[in-house]
This record gives structure tokens, C-alpha cells and sequence, in this order.
């Protein structure tokens, strides 16, 4: 079996220094007004100033309890005989974990966007889909693509490997499993660019 993927380490510092910095957004006027007036004249701020000290400590607070906390978000995948498992950890959301069998799967896409958006998705059949809880029973097998999300997602910002060593890892344990990954679509529009790959038997 291919090695299975682990999750990406160090988010919870990255977070917890970014809200560091960004609590000094608002308090850049707070430290202004103490420096020029001293702090005397607390008591006459505006009202403003008060919500933006809170908004800062909030951030701050927020910041220190992850720096000095388990790291819980990540994705990992774990490589099996015919398949694999994908368990995703994020911020606001429950943890899910899929179980894909490659039989199941249809289609694999890559998707290289700006702003942390690289993923691969793996697009179920339609009775897989509903196994896995992304669709209802009642969608029709025949519904366009773009209306039914039917994909396992795995955001690549959240793996601690490349896209390119996650997407070799999986076509790996496709070929170990019998199956094959034939090209089926490309689009490069430089910032954005977009790949499928059919399932096939081999």
C-alpha cells in the first residue's frame, strides 16, 4: 500500500501568530490615543474605542488558546486493499470520515486555485453518494454535476504533503487496487487550473 497521507502539522501556530498580529489592528488607534493623551482619559474614550479593545483581546485570547492547545484541524488519508479512508478535522465543522472503495469511484479532479484552494475531489457513483451521506436518496441518479456535489473533498492546505504527492499516492493505490486514472478533461487558465481523471478497470 501506498504511504498513507498525514495531516498538515504547525496550523494551530500559523493561526494563533496571524490573530496575534491582526490584534494589533485595532489597537493601533488605542495606542495612539494613550500615547498622546496618557491613559487619564480612559474613562472619555468613545464608544468605539471600547469595542475595539474587545474585539483585540478576543483575538488575543483566541490566539493564545490555540498556540497553547492540541492542533485538531487536518486531513488525513489512510490507504487500504481497494481503497481508502479520508478523515477531515476543520475549524467550525464535525469531523467526517469517508470510506472509498476505488469501485465506487467515478472521477478524480484536481483543482490548483488561489488562496488555499487546492484539492482533490473524488466523485462517487450515485449509490455510493448516498452511502457516504453527501446526496439524499431521493436525487435522481441523472442530475447535472454542477447541481449535486457527489465528490469526497481533500483540501490540500490541510495534508502534509504536496498535490502532486497526494494525487501520486492515490494513483498508486488505484493501480494496487486494478484500477487505472485516464485522462478525461484539462483546463490551465494560469490561476486556475482543473483536471479529471476517469476510474477505469485496468
Amino acid at each position: 500500500m501506498p504511504e498513507d497521507i498525514p495531516p498538515a502539522r504547525n496550523v494551530n501556530k500559523l493561526v494563533g501568530i496571524g490573530l496575534l498580529l491582526l490584534a494589533w489592528i485595532p489597537l493601533l488607534p488605542i495606542y495612539g490615543t494613550l500615547r498622546h493623551d496618557g491613559i487619564g482619559d480612559v474613562f472619555d474614550w468613545p464608544a468605539i474605542f471600547y469595542g475595539m479593545l474587545a474585539v483585540a483581546l478576543l483575538m488575543v485570547g483566541a490566539a493564545l488558546n490555540l498556540l497553547f492547545s492540541p492542533q485538531r484541524v487536518g486531513a488525513e488519508v489512510f490507504f487500504k486493499p481497494g481503497g481508502f479512508d479520508v478523515e477531515v478535522r476543520a475549524f467550525f465543522r464535525r469531523t467526517r470520515t469517508h470510506r472509498v472503495a476505488w469501485e465506487d469511484v467515478d472521477e478524480v479532479v484536481l483543482v490548483e486555485a488561489p488562496r488555499g484552494g487546492d484539492l482533490l475531489a473524488f466523485r462517487l457513483n450515485h449509490e455510493a453518494a448516498i452511502r457516504e451521506g453527501l446526496i439524499q436518496p431521493s436525487t435522481r441518479p441523472d442530475a447535472p454535476k454542477a447541481l449535486v456535489r457527489r465528490e469526497v473533498r481533500l483540501p490540500a492546505k490541510l495534508t502534509g504533503v504536496s498535490l502532486d504527492t497526494a494525487r501520486s499516492r492515490f494513483e498508486n493505490s488505484a493501480a494496487q487496487s486494478g484500477f487505472r486514472l485516464v485522462r478525461a478533461f484539462s483546463l490551465n487558465l494560469l490561476v486556475y487550473v482543473r483536471k479529471v481523471w476517469r476510474v477505469e478497470p485496468a
